[in-house]
């Protein structure tokens, strides 16, 4: 458990960490105060202001799974939360040279869930994503699609990709394809298990050497 936690507060954790060497930045900058700078700096502030709550909102989660309460679904809006997650990841991509692209289908409804819960799981998958690119012209793409019942989401990137022999493993709990001390395994399996639990599947396909592409599909919340 305790493993478990560390690893969904470690995103939040690296993105206030990325913003702040990026204040950092702009204040050892020959005009730190410069209009644009500023604008940088607020920003960041902002982000890093958000993400303090995410932590909050996950231990307060962790109180309430040990008090062995539930937390009710409520309505989550697709589309903006999809803008939010590329905002929040703006600035790990940007130091990896990784484009951030955004393609928002209009007719997204809104779907039920814990709006914490599914920031949490689509931060890990973008997180993941930049990992995975170790070539110039990195590109991490969020899509949303509306279909007859449902929504579905996916993350895709054209890095290294999951080799075949993997594939089959990787939400098994502790598996994990990174070096020691760089990953405990438990964050695909918590994102299977967390949207098991709004109704919702998590599936991947990838290419090595092509990319993957991970899809999430939730029902409508009018379906629910």
């Amino acid at each position: 458990l305790a493993a478990g936690v560390a690893h969904e507060i470690n995103n939040p954790l690296a993105i206030m960490m990325e913003n702040a060497g990026w204040i950092e930045d702009l204040l050892s900058s020959d005009d730190p105060y410069s209009d644009e700078n500023v604008t940088e700096i607020r920003s960041s502030l902002q982000t890093i202001t958000i993400q303090g709550h995410r932590c909050r909102e996950i231990t307060h989660k962790l109180l309430s799974f040990a008090r062995k309460t539930d937390t009710s679904a409520r309505v989550v809006r697709v589309n903006p939360l999809l803008e939010d997650i590329a905002g929040f990841a703006r600035q790990k991509a940007k130091y990896r040279e990784v484009e951030i692209r955004l393609v928002l289908d209009p007719a997204v409804e809104d779907v039920a869930g814990s709006p914490t819960e599914l920031q949490q799981i689509l931060l890990n998958l973008v997180n993941n994503a930049i990992d995975a690119i170790d070539k110039p012209g990195g590109l991490v793409e969020l899509s949303s699609f509306r279909e007859p019942d449902a929504v579905r989401i996916t993350v895709s990137d054209n890095g290294q990709g999951i080799p075949a022999d993997v594939l089959p493993r990787i939400f098994d709990p502790f598996f994990t394809t990174k070096a020691e001390g760089q990953g405990t395994g438990l964050g695909l399996a918590i994102c299977r298990d967390i949207l098991s639990k709004m109704n919702g599947t998590i599936s991947v396909d990838s290419t090595p050497g092509n990319g993957s592409t991970f899809r999430i599909r939730l029902p409508l919340r009018s379906a629910v």
